[in-house]
């Protein structure tokens, strides 16, 4: 009887294992991570959901085998702080992507304490009100983000710019609060991403990095621009990226962001127009715009987006900016309920763990907390999937050096 079962255990995990190398066949095939060892691919790989085809131009293939396979510098950072800069607006919610009942306000404040749980970084929400004043719920509310050590300002809607634009976009002045030095490195985040591990800050601890992307191979496949979570840069460097007039700013109150309708308008006309027919990604427009523009990160030479976001021509494409531009690999993607299940399989695989988790506009506040009480409590890791993927790798391993002593 302990035998038969013995046998069925056996069985099972072998019938697993096979399933799961099924699928993963065609992604070895089909994405730009076939050329490369397994050991640079743990580190980084290409986001699992995304795959090259035949128009891929070879460029932008042997760009990402040498933006893939850079040394990772495992020199620990000179002490500074990091912030997460975050946005929320009270007022109401976002009316595209069907966003109109997703629970932001609810999401803050998890999202603000597992950054909290997870690294030493310090928590920067600013949130956009309409209202004529400031409501005692909003007092309130405040008040409990405080509690959990968040650094919470408070910033009026304006005539000018609507409210959930306006919180998008006021992550990226945070810079300009006073008790942020020059070492110190700033993260964009969004209120929906939950952190799952520590290991999220390690690339941080990259000495002599300006700029941190951590989806940057999301970018140089799918030509998207660079994504808000995350995005690090220290404060020396983000003080030079944006076209923005401050002087109506009263940063050591923490009121931030009267500039930024005038600094929306110069950006529509230097980008010509914005690469979506909607506000919501304005931001990231503005924001890849000045990180390229800097010439400390860069794409391939013939990527769209230096056309598209109209960068400056003496900008030099296509170079090696390893030293001063960490790029972020699939494993940095995100885990989430929407997408099939083998995504989240491959970026366990290949990263141990899923770094962070994003939720989708149909998910509500039981969902959310439930996720978080998970990560909160350790429990987020399945540990019998695990264990599958851990005698799935053992099992591909002791492949490869059959097939090389072969």
């Amino acid at each position: 009887m302990e035998k038969s079962r013995l046998l069925g255990c056996k069985s099972l995990t072998l019938l697993t294992v096979c399933i799961f190398f099924v699928s993963y066949q065609y992604f070895i095939v089909e994405d730009t991570i076939s050329v490369l060892d397994y050991n640079a691919a743990r580190i980084n790989i290409t986001p699992p959901h995304i795959y090259q085809d035949s128009t891929t131009s070879t460029s932008n293939k042997s760009f990402l085998i040498n933006a893939l396979s850079q040394p990772q510098d495992k020199t620990v950072k000179p002490e500074s702080q990091t912030y997460i800069t975050m946005g929320l607006c009270w007022s109401e919610n976002a009316q595209v992507h069907h966003k109109e009942n997703f629970p932001y306000k609810e999401a803050a404040p998890l999202s603000a304490q597992l950054w909290m749980k997870f690294t030493p970084a310090k928590v920067i929400l600013q949130i956009v009100y309409s209202e004529p004043e400031i409501s005692k719920e909003l007092l309130d509310y405040k008040k409990e983000l405080e509690k959990y050590g968040t650094l919470v300002y408070l910033a009026p809607t304006g005539s000018d710019m609507k409210c959930v634009l306006k919180s998008q976009i006021i992550r990226l002045v945070a810079y300009s609060l006073p008790f942020i030095q020059d070492q110190d490195i700033i993260v964009t985040a969004d209120v929906d991403a939950f952190v799952m591990t520590s290991d999220i800050y390690k690339p941080l601890k990259l000495l002599d990095r300006q700029i941190w992307i951590y989806r940057y191979a999301n970018t140089l496949v799918t030509n998207a621009t660079f994504q808000m979570p995350f995005i690090a840069i220290r404060k020396s460097v983000w003080k030079t990226l944006f076209d923005y007039d401050s002087s109506q700013d009263i940063p050591e109150k923490g009121l931030l962001g009267t500039g930024l309708p005038k600094m929306i308008d110069n950006y529509a006309k230097k980008l010509v127009k914005f690469s979506s027919n909607t506000s919501w990604d304005i931001d990231q427009d503005i924001f890849t715009h000045e990180i390229l523009d800097s010439g400390l990160c860069s794409l391939p030479e013939d990527h769209i987006l230096w056309d598209k976001l109209h960068i400056d021509p003496s900008i030099p494409r296509g170079f090696n900016d390893s030293k001063t531009c960490w790029h972020g690999g699939g494993v940095y993607e995100d885990c989430n309920n929407n997408m099939s299940m083998g995504r989240n399989l491959k970026i366990r695989y290949y990263g141990k763990s899923c770094k962070w988790w994003h939720f989708f506009p149909k998910e509500n506040y039981t969902q959310l907390k439930e996720k978080f009480d998970e990560i909160m409590q350790g429990k987020s890791e399945n540990s019998l999937v695990n264990y599958f993927l851990k005698t799935a790798k053992t099992f591909q391993l002791d492949l490869s050096k059959e097939e090389s002593n072969s």
